[in-house]
């Protein structure tokens, strides 16, 4: 037993070091693509830099984002009026997809760290998505992503962030409703990703209620939170404050109030209505993401 534990601490410290040199490989790839990044070459790097992410996950892309941002002035690129560099324009297309296709939290914390402590400001953020054309919902994603950074100061000023451009959100529409294809609402649309993280965190952050006390059902009732069209996912949000419960109005009143425009409620409709319910009984964060919502309806047993 002695000389197996032996062994086994022997191979522990030489393991790690095998990791750390693969891990030094990956990154030095990373630095050298980075560094010769041009226009004749951008397809190509972006092409092998997104192979590394794909392998690797978000480890390697939050060192390419932190990479990539070592080179940007986004201050700078975010008044320019001429057209973006290659380097600025992966970083975008980058941070674009990382915020559309899942949690981006882990690699835009660790692209902040790489700035160093306090770099991170609201001043910067607004900045940080001219520079990159992010939308507002975007920026919005960006900021939610970085309250939970290490760094104090980083969490604080992405609060700020958001609290500052909590008007501007609770007049943006979510892509597809009727007010977005109307051109209405005097904002950017929002998509159901975008609608749905910021009513999350309306309901976990008091303050950003306090500073726009309508945020919630703004954004609910351009998400159409009373419609037969509503994402599921959007629907125990729909709170008229945080605090105050869960939307929970049955599909057959919402349709009488509603006028003609619902008279045709159907039963799937009322079924929405019941998993609403449900889900207002786990709390918003049981739809954080499909894999949340997975676990909490695999505690339930099959209809018969």
């Amino acid at each position: 037993r002695q000389r197996l534990a032996q062994a086994g601490t022997a191979r522990g410290p030489r393991w790690r070091r095998r990791m750390v040199a693969f891990a030094s490989i990956v990154y030095a790839q990373v630095r050298y693509l980075c560094a010769n990044l041009s226009k004749k070459n951008a397809k190509a790097s972006a092409t092998e830099l997104n192979h590394l992410i794909k392998l690797y996950g978000d480890d390697v892309l939050g060192y390419v984002l932190r990479t990539l941002l070592e080179g940007v002035d986004v201050r700078a690129d975010a008044k320019s009026t001429g057209k973006e560099t290659p380097r600025t324009a992966l970083l975008a297309a980058l941070v674009s997809h990382a915020l559309a296709s899942g949690p981006a939290a882990t690699a835009l914390c660790a692209m902040a760290e790489g700035l160093g402590e306090g770099a991170i400001t609201d001043d910067w953020l607004s900045a940080f998505g001219g520079a990159l054309k992010l939308s507002l919902g975007q920026q919005a994603l960006v900021a939610i992503a970085l309250t939970h950074a290490r760094d104090e100061t980083t969490r604080t000023e992405a609060g700020k962030f958001l609290r500052a451009v909590a008007a501007d959100l609770a007049s943006a529409a979510p892509a597809g409703s009727a007010q977005a294809e109307a051109g209405g609402g005097g904002g950017a649309a929002l998509t159901e990703r975008e609608a749905h993280a910021l009513l999350v965190r309306a309901h976990a952050d008091p303050s950003l209620t306090k500073a726009v006390p309508n945020l919630v059902q703004a954004v609910a009732a351009r998400a159409g939170a009373n419609s037969a069209s509503c994402p599921i996912s959007l629907v125990p949000l729909a709170a008229p404050a945080p605090g105050a419960g869960f939307n929970t109005k049955p599909a057959e009143s919402v349709a009488a109030s509603a006028g003609p425009a619902l008279a045709a409620a159907t039963a799937a409709e009322a079924d929405a209505t019941a998993l609403a319910l449900l889900l207002g009984d786990f709390g918003a964060a049981a739809t954080a993401s499909a894999g949340a919502m997975g676990v909490v309806l695999g505690q339930l047993e099959p209809a018969r």
